[in-house]
């Protein structure tokens, strides 16, 4: 009885050994291990994208506040959602396109001074009521003397090389100082513009652009307006 029993064990345990080696080398034979492993898929070079870096003269301008005299020059916003005025910064798409080099603000009208290949280094938007942005054909296609987006003003420059030095915006006039001297715009009713005071000039679409070389033989070297009047510095510090 014991001896068949011992037997039976023995056999059993013999062919379970058996079945474990049959069932090892058919998992690591080369047909089942092709099998079982899926071959890694080549990945795919995706395209990097390339985010433009700044240059150390780069500049960009950020403009809010009342808008609805043009004096932002972004007209886009307003129309689409109907507002009248910008609560937080924007930035000016004119300032993408050209080199602004100097900014300055008057009573609902901005002046831009840009590095230009040509005469057009001034740029001016908003109110123009007194002509402080000068006369230009192309206002003709905005209504009660605003301009909405910025466009050139002209200057009787000598040279396509001539650089704006500085600027300076009062109430309704304006002073732009280049490296030809200081040329005055606008209302010029209490002699801001440094020219003879016309007793009921008018002032809508006047071309009138007075040029000031110097003061005594002196370059001017700084301007500052206020409401109504302008004060110039001089390299002699008068």
């Amino acid at each position: 009885m014991f001896r068949d029993t011992l037997g039976k064990i023995m056999f059993n345990t013999g062919r379970n050994y058996l079945k474990h080696v049959r069932r090892a080398r058919i998992l690591h034979s080369p047909s089942n291990s092709q099998k079982s492993i899926p071959k890694k898929s080549e990945l795919k070079t995706l395209p990097i994208f390339q985010y433009p870096i700044s240059q150390e003269d780069t500049r960009r301008v950020y403009v809010w506040g009342l808008a609805e005299h043009g004096a932002l020059g972004e007209t886009g916003a307003l129309q689409k959602n109907k507002i009248s005025y910008l609560s937080k910064p924007k930035r000016v798409s004119f300032a993408e396109r050209h080199k602004v080099t100097d900014i300055a603000c008057g009573y609902g009208f901005t002046v831009y001074a840009v590095h230009s290949s040509d005469k057009n280094i001034v740029y001016g938007t908003g109110i123009n009521t007194d002509s402080q942005l000068g006369y230009n054909e192309t206002d003709k296609k905005f209504p009660d003397n605003m301009v909405f987006i910025p466009r050139p003003i002209n200057l009787p420059l000598e040279n396509a090389s001539t650089k704006v030095i500085g600027m300076a915006a009062g109430r309704a006039h304006l002073l732009i100082l280049t490296t030809e001297g200081l040329f005055t715009l606008g209302n010029n009713a209490y002699g801001q513009c440094g020219r003879p005071i016309i007793l009921n000039e008018d002032y809508k679409k006047n071309m009138v652009v007075h040029h000031i070389p110097n003061i005594k033989g002196s370059k001017i070297t700084a301007v500052a307006a206020g409401q109504d009047h302008s004060i110039l510095l001089t390299e002699i510090g008068e």
